[in-house]
């Protein structure tokens, strides 16, 4: 919530470093220093290759399945995470997109806010 709050007052930098703190805690692969082109051209191949595994109508149909709150607070952050890095042009954009991509697809959890990480990658594949 503090950072959602910060968000909506304009402290993207504050967002950034809270929210990507965050993230690393919950064992996320968020970089120390923002990602260069072959990292994030790595996790691009990865994410893709790992998306490609599924079909659409399997992620269509798990869109029904219950999530719990807390994976949903999960993409609220990341929502709020994704603004601060594109006001502020950040390397982190990207990557913090596929790796929400890619925890959706391990953890099939298909919700609204989620739908911002799979057009992220495909707008940069």
């Amino acid at each position: 919530i503090l950072t959602l709050s910060i968000e909506s007052s304009g402290r993207y930098n504050e967002v950034l470093e809270k929210g990507i703190n965050l993230f690393r805690r919950l064992g996320f692969f968020i970089p120390l220093s923002p990602p260069g082109p072959t990292e994030i051209m790595a996790s691009l191949l990865s994410t893709s290759q790992m998306a490609s595994s599924f079909t659409l109508s399997q992620i269509v149909d798990s869109r029904h399945y219950p999530i719990d709150d807390h994976k949903r607070n999960l993409f609220k952050l990341y929502t709020a995470l994704i603004i601060s890095t594109y006001a502020l042009s950040s390397p982190y954009l990207p990557l913090l997109s596929f790796e929400m991509v890619q925890y959706s697809l391990r953890n099939t959890v298909f919700t609204p806010e989620s739908a911002v990480a799979f057009a992220a990658l495909g707008y940069f594949k």
